[in-house]
């Protein structure tokens, strides 16, 4: 049986009023209602129907997050650069290492922005 959280009390709410039988897995659950257009807004704390929403033109870019063991992410992330650079992305931004906090000290975080090549040429 499912955890009773909000977001799970919400979407079976939901699922009933949809004439949808709810799962017992959250995680089938949720996929099935996001199938059908709708989000969970956890500051609402309600299901949104995204359908009513006009969607923003994609953006293009490519935003990545590199988590890796501390002593690879500087090497990871050059290797991820020559990587993209095969696939005509470009890169536009990189940060600089930043060490996770206990009790993943050990672990570091770069973060990577990729246009295609042709959108900045």
């Amino acid at each position: 049986m499912a955890k009773m959280t909000v977001k799970y009390s919400a979407a079976v709410r939901l699922a009933l009023s949809l004439k949808v039988s709810p799962s017992n897995d959250q995680g089938v659950m949720y996929g099935d209602l996001e199938g059908r257009g709708y989000q969970w807004d956890s500051k609402k704390g309600e299901w949104i129907r995204l359908l009513d929403v006009p969607a923003n033109k994609p953006s293009g870019s490519v935003n990545i997050r590199l988590w890796a063991d501390l002593n690879d992410v500087d090497g990871l992330a050059d290797d991820l650069e020559q990587a993209m650079r095969r696939c005509d992305l470009r890169l536009l931004k990189r940060s600089q290492v930043y060490v996770c906090r206990p009790p993943q000290q050990l672990e570091g975080r770069v973060y990577m922005l990729f246009v295609k090549r042709d959108e900045v040429e």
